[in-house]
């Protein structure tokens, strides 16, 4: 009885292996010509650049759209108390309003896709009406209410209510308009102020 080669098990279409392979991909690794492409300063940005464009437009990352002109819209996220005064976002979350901004879409952006697939035709996040873009508010308290753990701006202050606002600006010729809408809105357990030291 015969032991099948490696030429027969690569005709058979079973991938060849063994230690004539491991030894070619070891040879390869050390190669000085891989070993300078790994070092080369502008591998990890070629290898990033790559990663981002497979993941996409999913928070942290970014498939990086460009864009050959400015749009005369835009849009900006706060957060309010209770009683609609605004909030500093870095204070509760930690993070920038842009990164708020960026987390709400990459919650909005996969609704419009999944929806566009069951229309048959494209459906912008923008076009989603205000129970998906609720939705999408609630998906973002839910990421960031744990970054509050131990933020000493809590300690401080002790809102009943978390709400999300989106302003709307459009720039017509030299003028701007501002409209401000409501999102959703995440209801805080309450908190018992810090006792008052006794005086001495």
């Amino acid at each position: 009885m015969t032991l099948p080669t490696q030429d027969n098990e690569a005709a058979a279409g079973t991938p060849p292996h063994g230690p004539a392979v491991d030894g070619r991909w070891a040879r390869f690794w050390a190669h000085p010509r891989t070993r300078a492409t790994l070092r080369h300063p502008l591998f990890p940005l070629a290898a990033l650049v790559g990663f981002c464009l497979i993941v996409e437009e999913t928070y942290p990352f970014s498939d990086f759209p460009m864009y050959s002109s400015l749009s005369p819209d835009t849009h900006y996220f706060y957060v309010t108390d209770e009683d609609d005064q605004a909030l500093p976002v870095k204070g509760i979350f930690g993070i920038s309003a842009s990164e708020l901004k960026k987390i709400y879409h990459s919650k909005l952006t996969p609704m419009a896709e999944e929806q566009s697939e069951e229309a048959g035709k494209r459906i912008k996040a923008s076009e989603l009406g205000e129970a998906d873009q609720a939705i999408a508010g609630d998906l973002l308290f839910e990421q960031l209410m744990p970054r509050i753990e131990g933020r000493s701006w809590w300690k401080e202050n002790h809102p009943t209510e978390l709400r999300l606002k989106r302003v709307n600006i459009h720039r017509d010729d030299a003028e701007l308009s501002e409209i401000e809408k409501h999102i959703t809105a995440r209801k805080l357990p309450s908190q018992s102020p810090p006792a008052a030291r006794p005086e001495a």
